[in-house]
């Protein structure tokens, strides 16, 4: 059975450790999402067997550039996996350190985040990754990209995608990979106050920067 919110400080620090074995000698994407999970499972770099894993399954499947790689391929190769992440300098980080309860109103998932902002600053520029380019994740994470391009943090897109879940999988992978500058065709950006996404505009760029719009995956 994974650790679940009553050992939130060892999963805290079972996250953190199994981060840090894929982290990238130098990272050039960066995706920062709202928070972590309460239980280790539904950690994006736990290597062990989880059904709880989507936000890491459709990743992959965007990064590699290959729809059709099978989910239990994926999480029985999973280290290998994490690995192409880690060597294509892909890394993940969270704006909030502690999980936030999915049933919460927007508006206070929001506010946690703006707290939580000088210390996410401090952390990316702690990772001493200069040049890379920052992945925003869901309309909590979204809210904070002026305050990081005045910090001098590289966030290059203005457009939100949808967590790949909820049936968002499909569009969730497409619009990463125009971040990727892997997609050919381009459309209009979405609101940022909206859940209903579409692609990005504007040329494809060797960057990978994202927005992920609700729903929140079950934490």
């Amino acid at each position: 059975m994974a650790m679940q919110i009553g050992d939130s400080d060892m999963v805290g620090r079972e996250c953190e450790r199994a981060r840090e074995d894929f982290r990238p000698e130098h990272i050039e994407w960066l995706l920062v999402i709202e928070a972590r999970p309460r239980s280790l499972d539904r950690f994006f770099y736990f290597t062990g067997s989880s059904e709880n894993d989507g936000l890491f399954l459709e990743t992959t499947r965007a990064v590699l550039g290959n729809d059709d790689l099978r989910v239990k391929n994926l999480r029985y190769r999973k280290e290998e996996h994490l690995e192409k992440l880690r060597s294509a300098g892909f890394y993940l980080i969270e704006a909030v350190e502690t999980p936030v309860n999915r049933s919460m109103p927007i508006g206070k998932r929001k506010a946690r985040v703006l707290e939580s902002m000088p210390s996410l600053i401090a952390r990316i520029r702690g990772l001493d990754a200069e040049g890379c380019k920052v992945i925003l994740v869901g309309s909590p994470v979204y809210q904070l990209r002026h305050h990081l391009r005045r910090e001098g943090i590289t966030v290059q897109n203005d457009c939100m995608i949808p967590f790949p879940s909820s049936g968002h999988q499909k569009e969730f992978r497409e619009q990463l990979r125009r971040m990727l500058g892997t997609n050919l065709k381009s459309e209009a950006c979405p609101r940022a106050d909206t859940k209903v996404s579409v692609q990005c505009s504007g040329e494809a760029r060797s960057c990978f920067v994202g927005v992920l719009a609700e729903p929140l995956p079950d934490l």
